[in-house]
């Protein structure tokens, strides 16, 4: 397992500074992919990185997490109530991997990490959640500190948290929602839960800070999130929260087969192995270079044209990380901690330069992972 970034402050990294094997490190940040020590002997399927904290999914099925003060304090790493105080002071986060022992019973096969909070999915099709429950993200009506099983889902084959909402896919292609808008809309109980909502059979989903994007078994775009409506209560004018899907303009020749999203950008794989951006470009997270209005409409990655990209993921800031099919990685947008991964590099293509680093990538540019790795 490698990371980099700014986590080491908050143990996102897995790590704490002086254990990352690399001497007196001067900064705040690794820009470069370092290896976690202590975790070797685990055979890694799956890592989730949240707002605060990261989690680790072995093929034994085990989860470990670490992460910050914020996340300790919310419960989203599952370790149970720490019972430091209501201060956030009194937390000192997590630095290295720990392992969640609630569910060491169940075999997990994926993890997502959000904003507050984090679900695991078991292969029997079961969803466990732990964290921040007040906005409605866990589908539970409260906060808990361990996994705690979501009854009210049937079987479900994938799970994907946002900022302080939460997605879940059955297996029939039905969707799910929890989340997104209890805090403006306190009297909206049903938020609080997970709910299907009308939408195309979904094949695959990704969900942002505060709406998600949807893949059609047809391999057509959507979007899920929570809008406000006129609501007339209690001789008041006001607003409700209702859960809708719309769908993404797309030309019609376009289909694709997986898709991320995060902040506000986002990316879709098409069956071709090309990797199209929308949204956002702060930092140039959409590698289309420099460009301060957003992009409204899905366009090429053109500086990866000719490499079959596989998988895309994109951070919660306004960064993107591309995986290409021979397992070379692409990273473009912001990079002021390191996150892209590209060492101090001062000036690459399209670049922003600050604090003697590249602080913002307008084009992709590949992740500095080491040679035997991949």
């Amino acid at each position: 397992v490698f990371s980099w970034g700014a986590g080491h402050m908050h143990g996102l990294l897995g790590d704490s500074l002086h254990a990352l094997g690399l001497g007196d490190i001067e900064g705040p940040c690794v820009r470069i992919p370092t290896p976690i020590v202590g975790m070797n002997n685990v055979n890694v399927r799956e890592v989730a990185t949240g707002l605060d904290h990261t989690l680790l999914l072995g093929s034994c099925g085990r989860m470990w997490s670490c992460g910050g003060p914020d996340a300790e304090k919310e419960g989203a790493l599952g370790h149970g109530f720490p019972g430091y105080g209501d201060s956030r002071d009194s937390y000192p986060g997590l630095a290295s991997l720990r392992l969640i022992e609630r569910v060491m019973g169940t075999h997990i096969v994926q993890i997502s990490a959000g904003g507050s909070h984090s679900l695991a999915l078991s292969a029997s099709g079961r969803v466990y959640a732990f964290g921040d429950g007040e906005d409605g993200a866990l589908g539970l009506p409260r906060s808990v500190y361990e996994p705690v099983e979501v009854r009210q889902l049937p079987r479900v084959i994938q799970v994907s948290t946002g900022q302080c909402h939460s997605v879940a896919l059955g297996d029939k292609g039905e969707l799910y929602y929890s989340g997104g808008g209890a805090w403006r809309y306190p009297n909206e109980q049903e938020l609080l839960v997970f709910q299907q909502i009308a939408a195309p059979p979904i094949k695959m989903m990704s969900a942002g800070d505060y709406r998600s994007l949807l893949l059609s078994k047809d391999g057509e775009l959507f979007f899920a999130s929570v809008e406000r409506v006129p609501r007339h209560w209690d001789g008041v004018n006001a607003q409700r929260g209702v859960r809708v899907v719309e769908p993404v303009q797309q030309p019609a020749d376009i289909l694709f087969r997986s898709v991320a999203t995060s902040g506000g950008h986002s990316a879709a794989i098409t069956e071709a192995g090309e990797v199209i951006t929308f949204g956002s470009n702060g930092y140039g997270a959409l590698g289309h270079g420099y460009t301060s209005k957003p992009v409204n409409q899905l366009m090429t990655v053109a500086a990866l044209t000719g490499k079959e990209v596989v998988e895309a993921t994109c951070g919660h800031g306004s960064t993107t990380i591309l995986r290409l099919g021979n397992g070379d990685m692409f990273a473009c947008g912001s990079n002021g901690h390191g996150e892209l991964g590209i060492g101090d590099v001062s000036e690459p293509a399209d670049a922003f330069s600050g604090n003697g680093c590249a602080a913002a990538v307008m084009v992709p540019i590949q992740v500095q992972m080491p040679a035997a790795e991949r």
